[in-house]
C-alpha cells in the first residue's frame, strides 16, 4: 500500500516560529524521517501563518474594578470514558472489479474525472494509477529519459467506519493540486471529500487519536525553502453522511512529516505533536519547542506550547505566566525565580533586536540564534525582577500561603521600593496588595486593582512583551498582570 506523503521533499508550533512544542516513535507508516525541505520556489515572507497569540492592542482608558475582564476557561483533562464508539455503519457497495477495462486517462493536469469513471467501469486502482504514470511518462518522455516522474500517491482505508475502504488520493504539486477521499455508494464511486491546496504539497496522516472507532485525517498544507518550513494544519472526521472539521488553522513553522501521534499523559486518547523551529522571516529571538493538540470531548485544542528552557530574561518570565495561567503553579514559580536569580540568563532590547536584524541581513541565515552583542540595557533586571516577586506573591495568595505571600511583597518592597525603574512595578503590587487586604482577602478586588494600574500606567507593559520581543511573544495587555479571577 503506497503511503499518501505528498511530495515529501523534506521535513511545528507550531508551533512555528511565533508559536510553541515533542518527540516520539512515529505509530503509523505514513510518518517518515526528518529532512529540510528544499521547494523548486522560495515562498514570499508569511507573517500572517505564524502560530502567535491574537495581538490586541492596549487601551489607555483605565479599566474599573467592576469590569474585570475574563479570561480564557481551559478544558480540563479529558475523561476517555465518556467516548462513544461509534457503530459501524451498513457496509457499501461498490462497482464489480473487471480484468478487461479500457483506462482512457489523457487529461495529465485533471486526471480524477477519468479515474473515477475508471473506477465505476470495474478497473482496481492500482491498475489505473500504473496506467496513468506510464502514460504520462510515455506522453512527456516519448525518448525515455525521463527527468520528472509523476507520482500519484493514495491510500487504501476505511475511513467512514462502513466496513469498506475508502480510497483517498492526493496529487503532486506539478500537476493535480487537490486531494479527494472516494467512496461507494449503491454500487458505484462518488467523491466524498475534495480540497484544493494553496501551498506545494498536501499531506494526509489517517489516525484515531480520538479513538470513537472512526479514523480522523490529519491534514498538512505544507510550503518551504531550504531555510525553512512551515504547514497549515486541520483535522477531518466522518460523520453519518459528510466530514467535519476537528481543527482548523493551526500553522507552523516546522515540516509536516514530523506530525507524530501517540498518547502522551496516559488518558487513552492520543494526542497530536510535532517539534517546531524558526525560519527565515521570523523576528528574533525564537526557540525551538513542542506544539501539542489534545481531544477535549468535541474537537482538538492546542495546548501551551512547549518551549525549549529560556535564554532571556523575559521568556523565563513569559513561560512562568503561561504555566499561571494553565494551573501548573510550581513550575511557574521556579520560572519566576529564574528570572530573578539567574545570572546567566541573557538580556534583550530593541536595540538587541534591531542590531540582531542587522546581524543576519549582513552574515545571511546562520547568524540566527546568535544575537548580536550590543550594550546591556540597565532598566530590564530591576523591571522584570519586581515584576516577577508580584507574580510570585499572586501564586501564593491563589494557595492560601497568605505568609508567604507577604513575605514576596516585602522583599519586593525592601529590594527596589527606592529603584527608579523597578518602582512602577512596585506601584502594581501595592496597589493590588491595598485592595486584596481592604476586600477581605478578595482576590478579584487585588486583580481589578493591579489591572486597572497597569491600564492607567501602559508603558510598564512594553519590557515584558511587545514587538521588540520577538515573533514568538506574547504582546502584553493590561489583563495579563492579573489571571486570577
Amino acid at each position: 500500500m503506497k503511503q499518501i506523503v505528498m511530495g515529501l521533499l523534506g521535513g511545528i508550533l507550531l508551533l512555528t516560529s511565533c508559536g510553541q512544542t515533542i518527540s516520539a516513535t512515529p505509530t503509523t507508516s505514513i510518518l517518515a524521517s526528518e529532512t529540510n525541505i528544499v521547494s523548486k520556489t522560495a515562498p514570499a515572507p508569511l507573517p500572517s501563518k505564524t502560530p502567535r497569540e491574537p495581538r490586541n492592542e492596549p487601551t489607555s482608558t483605565p479599566l474599573p474594578p467592576t469590569a474585570l475582564p475574563t479570561i480564557p476557561t481551559f478544558t480540563p483533562t479529558f475523561d476517555v470514558s465518556t467516548i462513544v464508539t461509534v457503530t459501524p455503519a451498513p457496509k457499501a457497495k461498490c462497482p464489480t472489479i473487471k480484468n478487461d477495462v479500457n483506462i482512457n486517462l489523457s487529461n495529465f493536469d485533471d486526471y480524477y474525472p477519468e479515474l473515477v469513471t475508471a473506477l465505476n467501469q470495474g478497473a482496481l486502482i492500482e491498475v489505473i494509477i500504473d496506467t496513468f504514470e506510464k502514460k504520462f511518462d510515455q506522453h512527456y518522455y516519448p525518448d525515455g529519459n525521463i527527468s520528472f516522474h509523476e507520482k500519484i500517491n493514495y491510500e487504501i482505508i476505511d475511513v467512514t467506519n462502513d466496513g469498506t475502504p475508502e480510497i483517498i488520493l492526493a496529487g503532486n504539486a506539478a500537476t493535480q493540486q487537490k486531494a479527494i477521499i472516494l467512496g461507494c455508494t449503491e454500487g458505484k464511486y462518488k467523491i466524498l471529500f475534495s480540497r484544493k491546496y494553496v501551498e506545494e504539497y498536501m499531506h494526509l496522516l489517517p489516525v484515531d487519536a480520538n479513538q470513537n472507532g472512526i479514523t480522523e485525517i490529519i491534514i498538512g498544507d505544507e510550503s518551504g525553502t531550504s531555510t525553512g518550513a512551515w504547514f497549515e494544519l486541520s483535522i477531518i472526521e466522518w460523520h453519518i453522511d459528510s466530514f467535519q472539521e476537528l481543527l482548523t488553522n493551526v500553522y507552523s513553522s516546522s515540516a509536516f512529516r514530523s506530525v507524530q501521534v501517540k498518547d502522551l499523559d496516559n488518558d487513552k486518547t492520543k494526542e497530536i505533536y510535532w517539534r517546531f523551529g524558526a525560519y527565515i522571516f521570523s523576528i528574533p529571538p525564537w526557540r525551538r519547542g513542542t506544539a501539542i493538540l489534545k481531544w477535549n470531548g468535541n474537537e482538538f485544542i492546542l495546548m501551551p506550547l512547549n518551549y525549549e528552557p529560556a535564554q532571556y530574561r523575559f521568556q523565563a518570565i513569559q513561560d512562568g505566566d503561561t504555566a499561571t495561567l494553565y494551573g501548573n503553579f510550581d513550575a511557574a514559580l521556579k520560572l519566576y525565580q529564574e528570572a530573578i536569580f539567574n545570572g546567566k540568563l541573557e538580556w534583550w532590547s530593541s536595540q538587541r533586536q534591531n542590531d540582531t536584524m542587522f546581524k543576519i541581513g549582513h552574515e545571511g541565515f546562520s547568524a540566527v540564534g546568535t544575537p548580536a552583542l550590543g550594550n546591556q540595557d540597565p532598566t530590564e533586571y530591576p523591571r522584570l525582577a519586581v515584576y516577577a516577586y508580584y507574580r510570585i506573591m499572586l501564586l501564593h495568595i491563589a494557595q492560601g500561603h497568605e505568609s508567604d505571600a507577604g513575605t514576596a511583597y516585602k522583599t519586593l518592597q525592601q529590594k527596589f521600593g527606592n529603584d527608579q525603574y523597578g518602582q512602577p512595578y512596585v506601584q502594581m503590587a501595592t496597589a493590588f496588595w491595598d485592595a486584596y487586604q481592604q476586600s477581605t482577602h478578595k482576590m478579584y478586588d487585588g486583580c481589578a486593582a493591579a489591572i486597572q494600574y497597569a491600564a492607567a500606567h501602559l508603558e510598564i507593559l512594553t519590557p515584558l512583551g511587545s514587538d521588540y520581543h520577538g515573533s514568538q511573544s506574547h504582546i502584553y495587555v493590561p489583563a495579563d498582570v492579573c489571571p486570577f479571577r
